[in-house]
């Protein structure tokens, strides 16, 4: 059981235990996903999912892809270059906040990898419509949740998520499909009891998410993987990636990341690569009460380290005093491994 108010604050390093990629993986995947190949005399060849979905983008502006075809084809060129020296796609697309048509691109075709990722994903659902959350044992998710389920019992389980919340700069839903899945095996509960438990979850995604599990919105929902998003749909799931500058007009949204920070007892940082506007974005307006703070930092220089140790005290407004921050070159599972008895104390 976690006994403190904790937040997790989830980067691309925490989903890539579950087989996701990672930054610059996933570029390359975008690019192959949005593929526009120029012909001489002749239309541009596109892939048909891609072209049904930019067929209805264009429609609902009450344009024609005839029209815009050649306009995405010059976006893609320019993301095959630009692509090479940016840091993620989400620095890319922020710094093309006017062009019109390489935002759609860029944001459908993170769409369409995202999903494809998850359905290849350690976390993927299989025969029977069932996740084996076993494949995961040894990953960051299940040593989370043993802390969690600890003294919870099944009649309790509505106070799972009492004491935590999420953070991710992921598009996945890595950590609300396990959660689920990991409820139902362990308490044996049913689907209602199971959404019920999950909707106390308070997750956010400060970049937005390729749609929502069926749990979160019966009306629209995007399964886990799913292989369905094309066309209209399509649309609709990029409409719902947002850029760095589109997320700090969401005030709603930051205010609420901001007082997660604020009001942490113990902050855990997963897979996260410290970039100063994610930061920025959820900086708490006044000191943080964070007692603790874990990170794992796998592959970061002990110098880097030494400089995310200093950045954190000053995101929280804590220069001058003395603040438990333990920074480790470990993957998210070793870091839970680590500190099994310390991450949980109150």
């Amino acid at each position: 059981m976690l006994k403190s108010k904790t937040l997790l604050v989830l980067g691309a390093g925490a989903s890539k235990e579950a087989n996701l990629p990672i930054g610059v993986e996933l570029m390359p995947a975008i690019l192959s996903s949005v593929r526009i190949e120029p012909r001489d005399f002749a239309p541009p060849r596109i892939g048909e999912d891609l072209q049904r979905a930019l067929h209805c983008q264009e429609q609902a502006r009450s344009s024609a892809l005839s029209h815009e075809i050649q306009h995405y084809s010059r976006a893609y060129l320019k993301m095959t270059e630009g692509l090479k020296l940016s840091i993620s796609i989400d620095n890319y697309l922020d710094a093309h906040q006017s062009d019109y048509h390489l935002q759609v691109l860029g944001k459908m075709g993170i769409v369409m990898s995202i999903l494809k990722s998850e359905k290849s994903s350690q976390l993927s659902i299989g025969a029977q419509n069932k996740c084996d959350v076993l494949r995961v044992s040894n990953k960051w998710y299940a040593e989370l949740f043993k802390i969690m389920n600890e003294g919870i019992s099944r009649d309790g389980v509505d106070k799972f998520f009492d004491s935590i919340e999420i953070i991710s700069f992921n598009y996945d839903r890595c950590i609300e499909h396990f959660f689920e899945r990991a409820l139902q095996s362990y308490y044996s509960i049913d689907n209602t009891e199971t959404a019920r438990a999950m909707a106390r979850l308070k997750i956010h995604h400060p970049y937005g998410q390729v749609g929502h599990l069926p749990w979160q919105n019966f009306r629209t929902p995007t399964p886990f993987g799913s292989d369905q998003a094309g066309g209209s749909e399509l649309v609709r799931l990029a409409s719902q990636i947002k850029t760095f500058t589109e997320r700090q007009d969401d005030m709603a949204l930051v205010e609420r990341m901001q007082q997660a920070v604020q009001s942490a007892e113990t902050i855990v940082f997963l897979g996260f690569a410290f970039h100063p506007q994610n930061l920025e974005l959820i900086a708490p307006t006044k000191p943080g009460r964070a007692k603790r703070v874990f990170a794992s930092a796998y592959g970061m220089s002990k110098p880097d380290i030494r400089a995310t140790r200093d950045d954190i005290q000053k995101w929280l407004k804590r220069e001058n005093e003395h603040l438990s921050i333990e920074i480790e070159d470990l993957t998210c599972a070793k870091l839970f491994a680590e500190y099994r008895r310390s991450i949980p104390r109150a």
